[in-house]
């Protein structure tokens, strides 16, 4: 596709392949950093493929809007001028020429307002037209950047929108003054979503400012109508971390969703209803403002498609009847976030109502086809009661991944024959993904369960904040053989034993153990020591040995043991170069080594993002020098 190739009969060969159709079907499976680099072969692709640039549109960042009103870069607290006026006129027609392009928009509050604002002819009611109060809330000159309104885009596959308001005071002089005065935009944008009934599979609501009683019934009211709908997200977030909604949303939303719905997620934090005057009613007053659009009807037949579900957290926890009566309408769920419940008596309730078979003749289990478990704020089911029951409940062998934050091992399974570890153990075969993070503690005999146990592991997640608490003993680590050899992301941390008699050969048969793991890709081993009473930091140990390749004077090293870990790509642990152990460990033959056996390496924990990386260091210089991409410090996310 080089502008040097030139064809003797360019004409014929574009109206044989038809260019653009051509392009416009590679470009659906390209996203707009790619077509931008597509348009820069030549003028003619460049033609082609730029009016795919508006089929997913992120209007998201307030920069974005800004720029596309007022076709310039200045900043936010400049007047927009007569001539940005005019020359802003060309990209808001271009966008405006092709709406009907447009699939995924992701938007936040400015320009929804904004482009609402432009539509309110067709999306207001008559009522709302003809209120007395309606006032343009867009300044005289703002409003001639808007003259001409975007027109409906009514082809819609996703929507993703944030409803947050500026969090920051807007300045007098900003672009967005003029925001402070803008009316909800809940009413609009539900209508705007109905306006996409035929084609609308994905929505996102972000930042949803405290729904009232009408907001809620809105919502509903038009996801029941999105007869195509798959995902859908909503997060609301609570007013100053205190105000909750009632309970009573949750199943009002749920059972408004359509048939059609594939996963269900609802971020945010309930509370009990308490009176009457917090739950939400689905028949509207006289005095509501949405008393003419009647009641909201609630749907009677399960969803057969939901496979993912996440409900909102519960200050005090969930009552068995009302999860129950939420999981009865998942008869194809997969994936289950799992909240806490209010006390230990409601797990066993909840295991004995979705036990129960009504009809013998046509046995139907409940989570039949579960594979994948959540517990992402597990409250006082830190234990992992509600975890075990629900996997032990379940077909063997039928778990593929766990998640769990917060955990804490305290009993040894011969004390429990039903304790979390020996539930987990049922599905050893089929588990591929344990993670267990920001536990409060777990015992090396657990990890050594998971080791040697589960065959089919590729990730395994096991981070704490006091490492003493959540470390595998090297006598766990080497008793026997692993059997999770086809790890592809191993983490946690690891007592190494200093000044034990044998701990050269426990090391030994440790690091032999890791080499086997042949497709390992990332690697975080944190060593766990004590100083004092407490866990020292991981920075400030050493995973003894194992970047050494050894030496003379006997000097121990495990690198060669390595060797067969050429898919690796990010090393992360006690591996700072500020330790005196790691200094002496790491030399030029050992950086070599690193450069001929570990072609993939993209990062390597050698120091923190805050240290600075001086030439008192000449292998890692060296390193630099071979690999000028290699990152040399844990990233945020890491």
């Amino acid at each position: 596709m080089s502008s040097a190739i030139v064809y003797k009969n360019a004409d014929a060969y574009s109206t044989f392949f038809r260019l653009p159709e051509l392009i416009e079907n590679l470009c659906l499976s390209l996203d707009n950093n790619d077509i931008f680099k597509l348009m820069q072969t030549n003028r003619t692709l460049c033609n082609a493929a730029a009016p795919c640039l508006w089929r997913n549109v992120d209007l998201n960042d307030d920069y974005r809007v800004e720029q596309l009103y007022t076709n310039n870069y200045k900043q936010s607290n400049d007047e927009p001028q007569k001539q940005d006026i005019d020359d802003s006129k060309k990209l808001v027609q271009t966008f405006a020429q092709l709406t009907y392009r447009t699939r995924s928009l992701k938007a936040g509050y400015a320009f929804m307002s904004y482009y609402l604002e432009g539509l309110h002819d067709v999306l207001d009611t008559e009522a709302e037209k003809n209120a007395p109060t309606r006032q343009n809330w867009i300044s005289e000159l703002r409003a001639k950047l808007f003259s001409k309104p975007i027109p409906l885009i009514t082809r819609l596959h996703r929507l993703d929108v944030s409803l947050q308001r500026a969090a920051q005071p807007i300045s007098r002089m900003s672009f967005f003054v003029d925001l402070k005065k803008a009316p909800p935009l809940i009413p609009r944008l539900f209508r705007f979503m109905t306006c996409n009934v035929d084609t609308l599979t994905d929505v996102h609501l972000r930042d949803v400012p405290f729904p009232t009683k009408v907001d809620i019934r809105h919502l509903c009211r038009t996801i029941s109508r999105l007869e195509h709908l798959a995902h859908l997200t909503i997060d609301i977030p609570p007013v100053n971390n205190v105000t909750r909604l009632p309970l009573s949303v949750v199943p009002t939303i749920f059972f408004c969703c359509p048939p059609s719905l594939v996963s269900f997620k609802l971020n945010t934090t309930v509370r009990d209803n308490g009176d009457e005057t917090s739950v939400v009613s689905l028949t509207p007053v006289e005095a509501d403002a949405d008393f003419e659009e009647g009641p909201v009807s609630l749907r009677p037949d399960p969803l057969p498609n939901l496979k993912v579900l996440k409900l909102p957290q519960h200050e005090t926890g969930y009552r068995a009847n009302l999860l129950y009566n939420i999981l009865d309408h998942c008869p194809a769920l997969e994936e289950w976030d799992v909240p806490f419940l209010y006390e230990d008596t409601e797990v066993a309730v909840l295991v004995s109502l979705l036990q129960h078979i009504e009809n013998p003749e046509t046995p139907e289990r409940h989570l039949s086809a579960l594979r994948h478990l959540h517990y992402t704020h597990p409250g006082a089911d830190g234990k992992g009661e509600t975890a075990a029951a629900i996997m032990e409940m379940m077909p063997k062998n039928q778990l593929q991944s766990l998640t769990f934050h917060g955990y804490e091992d305290t009993l040894p399974d011969a004390l429990n024959t039903l304790g979390f570890t020996s539930c987990l153990m049922m599905h050893s075969t089929s588990l591929v993904s344990i993670k267990l993070q920001d536990m409060d503690r777990i015992q090396s005999k657990t990890i050594k369960h998971i080791l040697t146990n589960c065959e089919a592991l590729e990730t395994l997640v096991l981070t704490c904040p006091e490492t003493m608490l959540s470390r595998l003993t090297l006598e766990d680590a080497t008793i026997c053989d692993w059997t999770c050899v086809n790890l592809k992301e191993l983490r946690m941390a690891v007592d190494l034993r200093r000044g034990y008699p044998k701990q050269n050969e426990m090391l030994e048969r440790f690091y032999k153990q890791l080499g086997v793991l042949k497709n390992l890709e990332i690697l975080d081993l944190m060593s766990a020591c004590r100083i004092n009473s407490k866990s020292a930091p991981y920075s400030d140990t050493t995973m003894t040995c194992m970047l050494s390749l050894g030496g003379p004077g006997g000097r121990s090293g495990f690198l060669s043991s390595l060797a067969d870990l050429t898919n690796l790509r990010v090393l992360l642990g006690s591996f700072y170069h500020k330790n005196q152990e790691m200094k002496n460990m790491l030399g030029k033959d050992e950086v070599d080594w690193i450069l001929e056996n570990w072609p993939h390496l993209e990062m390597i924990e050698f120091f923190s993002s805050r240290d600075r990386i001086h030439a008192s260091y000449p292998h890692i210089d060296a390193l630099k020098r071979q690999r000028p991409n290699l990152q040399l410090f844990r990233k945020e996310k890491q």
